[in-house]
């Protein structure tokens, strides 16, 4: 089901994101050339991260359906969440036909399209794809 992988992808995020904000200081960010934005858009991703997981678990508890729920430094964890964001949006799955499965997952695309346009600009200054 679409919504269960997405809810994988969500809680890997979640669990990714609080975990490395854990251990990396904005010092240290900084010392790696990444600016306070950055760091400050990390913490956004990662709240987000922890409201999908939300959203996500109370959208397959409503549908019946039960679940079970690295880093070696700041220039690796940024490489992996980027590679996370990108990856993202791609759980959408156009073969679902559930319209509240597809509602739930809509909702969450666009965030999931802002947070690797956050990753982008911040890899190669391009905040979108450019032809």
């Amino acid at each position: 089901m679409v919504l269960q992988f997405g809810f994988t992808l969500e809680h890997l995020g979640n669990v990714f994101y609080k975990q490395a904000l854990e251990k990396f200081s904005l010092k240290e960010f900084e010392q790696a050339d990444y600016s306070t934005n950055y760091y400050n858009d990390l913490k956004y991703i990662s709240h987000c991260e922890e409201e999908h997981v939300k959203l996500l678990s109370g959208a397959l508890t409503a549908a019946g359906v039960t679940y079970a729920d690295a880093y070696v430094s700041n220039t690796f964890f940024q490489k992996l969440s980027a590679r996370l964001a990108f990856s993202q949006p791609e759980f959408i799955a156009p073969s679902s036909t559930s319209k509240d499965a597809l509602t739930v997952a809509g909702s969450i695309l666009v965030t999931e399209t802002l947070q690797t346009s956050m990753h982008r600009s911040t890899i190669d200054g391009a905040p979108m794809a450019i032809p």
